[in-house]
């Protein structure tokens, strides 16, 4: 799930279901996670999801370990 949000942009919470194959409320128990641990940003209105930049920079730095 995070590596198909990691560019940062904003993406449909139906297309993250779609790619996971998980339900709709597990995706969303673990989005609402995330966003309570302050790594993504949750958009509940318009259903969207896009990695912060604390989840960016931490990607960025296992990534070059």
């Amino acid at each position: 799930m995070v590596d198909l949000i990691r560019d940062g942009q904003w993406h449909k919470l139906e297309d993250i279901v779609n790619k996971t194959k998980l339900t709709n409320p597990k995706t969303k128990k673990i989005l609402e996670f995330l966003a309570d641990y302050d790594f993504i940003d949750l958009d509940s209105k318009r259903k969207k999801v896009k990695a912060n930049t604390a989840l960016t920079k931490f990607l960025k730095e296992t990534e070059t370990r």
